[in-house]
């Protein structure tokens, strides 16, 4: 399974909330305060929803006008980001296939 492919979801105990144009992410165990664009906002309501990662980036590279590729790249750098941040996970349904 390819990465952007793999189920994501939201660490336990990560809350966020909509302030103006940007989304803010708090980690409320670890004390990480995250600030994302209306594009990582859309990113991170579609993580939420359980979204698809290539559904995602295909309604980006739309509403954008942006080529898929690109909004993929920078995608998965945000994932990896959050995932750093330990503000996701991969599902457990993920790391067992």
């Amino acid at each position: 399974m390819r990465r952007n492919e793999v189920p994501i979801k939201i660490a336990q105990d990560v809350h966020a909330r909509a302030f103006d144009e940007e989304l803010i992410i708090l980690d409320l165990n670890g004390g990480v305060y995250y600030a994302l664009d209306p594009i990582g906002a859309r990113i991170w309501e579609g993580i939420t929803r359980n979204i698809p990662l290539e559904e995602i980036i295909e309604a980006i590279s739309i509403d954008y006008d942006e080529s898929k590729e690109r909004v993929k790249e920078d995608t998965l750098l945000l994932i990896k980001e959050l995932e750093d941040q330990k503000l996701v996970i991969h599902t457990p349904t993920a790391l067992s296939g």
